[in-house]
């Protein structure tokens, strides 16, 4: 496995190809293209609404369902997700953190509103930014990176918590189902959601191609194909996709074990529809071919409640 790229100035992150333009610019593609849509009329566009379920709190006012999903900020302002790894290291993509000062960033967990401050919420400004040293942010291989924070977060297995990574977990006679979490857009062009939304998606593995890219955008051994599920919803609905402002946020999977469910994080959200159309399929970087990486950059996803 190859080494990490190291970051010559903790301040700004290198730069890559002049192509990181049209990649860092989705969502003000997603903008004009509803106010194209609009002016023209096109029924595509009009009030189109990017599915997903709010995630609600415990009674008492915890978010328990989803304790390892962060947020993180440029200048206090949600941009990407990612997940805890430890206390001391998020996991996000290497999409996410492209020509970011390091300076401007803050990772938030145990949140669930990104406009009320909440009693679980804990900030953590960044300490580092590592991606991976071979990614190629054309094709999007090998996007993942990982956020040294400048304070471990304090961990309770309730609001705030880690994950562990694996594998996909198939069945020879069905295709895994996932959940994807996220901030992203609800509307077409539109800003953060408020709340923490979660989606149901199909992880294709017994295919090699991945709806719309090609074999130079897409390799399974990577990356994970996911597609909405099956239309379940009343007539009207849209079903659910990712959007802007979902980028780095994981895919999760749960799966019945020895000793009862248990849940996985599997991948994190590197590229979807420019357009947010669940008719194309989205892509996630496979996290388990990065396990040394993690492991040698990160150390062990070991933690003992208090």
């Amino acid at each position: 496995m190859l080494e990490q790229p190291s970051v010559g100035d903790r301040n700004q992150l290198p730069t890559r190809s002049d192509n990181r333009i049209a990649i860092m610019q989705q969502p003000i593609v997603c903008f004009l293209l509803v106010i194209i849509g609009v002016v023209a009329g096109a029924p595509g566009f009009n009030g189109r609404i990017i599915g997903g379920t709010p995630v609600t709190p415990d009674p008492d006012g915890l978010v328990t369902e989803y304790p390892y999903v962060v947020s993180i900020e440029d200048d206090l302002n949600h941009f990407c997700g990612g997940f805890i790894y430890n206390p001391k290291w998020v996991v996000t993509s290497a999409s996410c953190m492209e020509n970011k000062v390091i300076s401007r960033l803050t990772v938030v967990a145990g949140q669930m509103n990104l406009i009320d401050a909440e009693k679980t919420e804990e900030r953590r400004p960044v300490f580092k930014v590592i991606p991976y040293s071979t990614y190629n942010n054309v094709t999007r291989k090998d996007d993942i990176a990982l956020i040294e924070l400048s304070t471990n977060f304090t961990l309770d297995t309730q609001a705030r918590d880690l994950i562990k990574f694996n594998e996909v977990n198939t069945d020879a006679d069905s295709t895994p189902p996932g959940t994807f979490l996220g901030w992203g857009a609800t509307v077409l062009g539109g800003g953060f959601s408020p709340r923490l939304r979660h989606a149901e998606v199909t992880m294709v593995e017994n295919n090699p191609v991945c709806n719309p890219y090609t074999p130079d955008e897409f390799t399974i051994s990577s990356m994970i194909c996911a597609a909405t599920m099956p239309v379940t919803l009343p007539s009207g609905d849209a079903e659910p996709t990712p959007c802007a402002l979902d980028d780095g946020s994981p895919l999760v999977q749960t799966y019945l074990g020895t000793d009862g469910p248990i849940t996985i994080v599997v991948g994190v959200l590197s590229k979807y529809s420019p357009i947010c159309d669940s008719a194309d399929s989205s892509v996630f970087t496979r996290l388990s071919v990065y396990y040394a990486w993690l492991y040698r950059t990160a150390g062990e996803q070991v933690y003992t409640t208090p």
